[in-house]
């Protein structure tokens, strides 16, 4: 019931802070990255047991906090850990003093990010990218080329993608309408066309990866996804598991010595897109990563148009592989294709009047001929020697 309350991202982030405060009171039980389901029921009941125990739960509260910044958990994840075992404790009616409140808060560990980051450029993306298959490639060069969050992408499904005439429209983007955000704001965003052509070839081997899934999950005792429209079956965690290894295989794992986190992280391909897009329209980058205002963008809104343009302007620096590679070659057969078809409209006109004017000439053969027997009749009556007979070779 608590965690229903929330949208899909955040129930997930406030369950992991719930979790981790019944780890501290009770020890930790989960004994991989992610709570089976075995585990899970476990948990709820020493959920169960905690709300209708007798402990001093706001103190608790406070040690929980203590705990945190004794262990010098990182400041945002702090936070959201405080933030869910407050809100699951005021959900179920449980009431923490204003001095207690008052000096967790204090204690909470504080600050910025603790993680010393590296940032993407479009060498190290294709780096990546030489490591991974037709589904991870398809899902870096969309997150890379949209600025869209790593659950949005998650999300998609193939009735989102809108790929325009490419022999009508070769040089317009595809794509994507966004109707799941962390606003809870739907949106439209735009993707390269290097990023069209690896979901092209993703879309061609989903068939092979669905045999491949659902048979593991036959051996594994459990049921695969069912959602045919998805665009990316997979989970968050298969996602991180996928990043780490093409990591590995490329030479590029590197984690940072005080939080032992990726200093690659994926979700800052989002900030490589903002970087590109901003160098063009800083406004328009803004709107197309899902910021809003205040309003809610209610007063910064462009024509799409306008946003189309700026991210024709800003692709060449989101494309990954450049002038090279196989999205040059798509291109290239694009424009072939585009003028191809423009000179067969152009002759289509001149071949219309050929066939009329063949037409016609047969129509005039007809006649004549019909002509020559009708002369030859008449001479034949008028001659019948046969001398003033009209000589039809002249």
């Amino acid at each position: 019931m608590f965690l229903e309350r929330y949208r899909k991202a955040t129930g997930y982030i406030y369950r992991c802070g719930v979790l981790e405060f019944l780890d501290f009171i009770n020890g930790k039980r989960m004994r991989g990255f992610n709570c089976t389901t075995d585990e899970f029921q476990q948990y709820e009941q020493f959920a169960r047991d905690y709300l209708t125990g007798k402990r001093d739960k706001a103190r608790d509260f406070f040690l929980f906090v203590k705990k945190m910044d004794e262990k010098k958990v990182a400041p945002k994840t702090a936070h959201t850990r405080y933030i869910a075992v407050r809100e699951w404790m005021k959900f179920h009616d449980i009431v923490i003093p204003d001095k207690i409140r008052d000096d967790a808060k204090r204690l909470k560990p504080k600050g910025g990010r603790r993680t010393n980051f590296e940032y993407f450029d479009r060498k190290t993306i294709g780096e990546i990218l030489a490591h991974g298959d037709a589904r991870f490639r398809a899902f870096v060069l969309v997150l890379a080329s949209s600025g869209i969050r790593l659950g949005e992408a998650l999300n998609l499904k193939w009735r989102d993608l809108n790929i325009p005439d490419r022999l009508k429209y070769p040089e317009r983007p595809a794509s994507l309408f966004i109707a799941e955000s962390k606003t809870g704001n739907s949106r439209k965003v735009y993707i390269s066309r290097e990023a069209e052509a690896a979901l092209d070839e993703w879309r061609k081997v989903i068939p092979k990866y669905r045999a491949v899934a659902e048979k593991k999950a036959r051996n594994l005792g459990k049921e695969a996804s069912h959602d045919k429209d998805a665009m990316f079956p997979i989970s968050e965690t298969v996602v991180y598991e996928l990043w780490d290894g093409v990591l590995r295989d490329a030479g590029l794992m590197n984690k940072d010595e005080r939080t032992n986190r990726t200093r690659l992280n994926i979700h800052r391909l989002r900030n490589f897109f903002s970087v590109q897009v901003a160098s063009v329209n800083k406004d328009v980058a803004e709107m197309l990563m899902g910021h809003s205002d205040q309003y809610g963008g209610a007063y910064t809104g462009r024509p799409d148009a306008e946003i189309e343009e700026v991210y024709r302007q800003a692709e060449p620096l989101l494309s990954i592989s450049g002038a090279t590679g196989r999205s040059a070659e798509i291109e290239e057969l694009r424009r072939e294709n585009a003028d191809l078809r423009q000179k067969m409209e152009d002759i289509g006109p001149v071949q219309d009047d050929i066939r009329t004017l063949r037409e016609e000439n047969q129509k005039l053969k007809t006649m004549m001929d019909g002509l020559f027997v009708q002369l030859a009749h008449m001479a034949d009556i008028a001659d019948p020697t046969g001398k003033l007979k009209p000589d039809r070779k002249k």
